[in-house]
């Protein structure tokens, strides 16, 4: 339908323009926790992208994402908390991706599920050893880190249904490339 396309059009150009802001801020972040944020923004409106793209493009987005989130774990893991409210959100996106795009909903929903589990021992040791101490996680805010923590457990519970349902058959198909996409 012609609205849908215009609808899609300016989600695409949206992205387009936030692409390239972040794109241009990510080499100067001198702060792991901007840069951090920053790939997580650059996988998620190329994952925005890549839902609504058609064809090869979807294909060059869902990389391009799934490189941009890969990046961001390997940069996050060292730097900040498993219950840091940006790396609680890059796993998620992460999942997101793994579990919406690339349809491998039982891979999707592990992520989620190790995201959560291992932010949840993170919380668990900060609350033990900080019990004086208000915030937590680097002083974040506490009610965004639950807020974030919920949603994995919400999105690994979808997914895991979603796999239960499709056990008898796949809802992939692969490319050469070896990234699988779901079917629409």
């Amino acid at each position: 339908s012609g609205l849908r396309a215009e609808a899609e059009e300016a989600l695409m150009a949206h992205c387009r323009q936030v692409i390239a802001a972040l794109e241009g801020l990510i080499p100067s972040a001198s702060r792991p926790v901007s840069r951090i944020h920053y790939l997580l923004l650059l996988a998620d409106h190329h994952r925005y992208m890549a839902e609504v793209a058609r064809g090869d493009g979807r294909l060059a987005h869902t990389k391009h994402s799934l490189t941009t989130y890969q990046a961001g774990a390997a940069t996050a893991g060292p730097a900040i908390s498993a219950a840091h409210t940006v790396a609680l959100r890059l796993a998620l996106g992460h999942a997101t991706l793994v579990a919406e795009l690339l349809g491998d909903y039982a891979r999707g929903a592990a992520m989620a599920r190790a995201a959560f589990d291992k932010a949840l021992a993170v919380e668990s040791a900060e609350t033990t050893a900080n019990a004086d101490i208000d915030g937590g996680s680097s002083g974040e805010n506490l009610e965004e880190r639950m807020g974030a923590m919920q949603l994995l457990v919400t999105a690994a519970d979808k997914w895991s249904a979603a796999a239960e349902e499709l056990s008898d058959g796949s809802s992939v198909s692969g490319d050469e490339e070896g990234i699988g996409m779901a079917r629409r």
